[in-house]
Parts: structure tokens; C-alpha cells; sequence
């Protein structure tokens, strides 16, 4: 596997919709309440690998899903 498979991965993804970010993320355990991050990409930028509660954020709403891509109004859906 590349090392750099999903960086790739989401570069391309974030270009075909046309949005300004994006992020390939795994379960850290079995309670999949939080993730780690494999890629992330904003504004262009590729950022560190950081983990997070899904609680209350866009990626509780696409677990056991396919994707979800959010046109505008996110920082007042998630205001949290």
C-alpha cells in the first residue's frame, strides 16, 4: 500500500465535489465513539492526524452510512 494512499484518496475526493475539506478516519476501539484520523485535508492543506468524539459532529450522522456531502450551513448545524 502507498504511503500516501489516503492523503491521495482524499485530495481527489475533495476536488470532485468541489469542497474546501475532507477526511478518511477509522474507529480507535470497538465503542466506535471516537476516530483517528488517516488523512485530512482543509483548504488544500494536509493536516496532522488528530482523533475526535464523533458525538454531535457531521460523522455520527454517516456512520453505518455511505457518505454525506454538506453544500453549506454547517457551522450552524453543528454549532457545537
Amino acid at each position: 500500500m502507498s504511503p500516501t494512499l489516503f492523503d491521495d484518496l482524499v485530495r481527489e475526493m475533495a476536488e470532485s465535489l468541489g469542497a474546501s475539506a475532507g477526511l478518511v478516519a477509522v474507529f480507535t476501539d470497538e465503542t466506535q465513539a471516537s476516530v483517528r484520523t488517516a488523512a485530512t485535508l482543509l483548504d488544500g492543506k494536509r493536516l496532522a492526524p488528530f482523533e475526535y468524539v464523533i458525538a454531535g459532529t457531521p460523522c455520527e450522522q454517516v456512520v453505518g452510512s455511505e457518505f454525506r456531502h454538506v453544500v453549506s450551513g454547517m457551522a450552524a448545524e453543528f454549532q457545537a
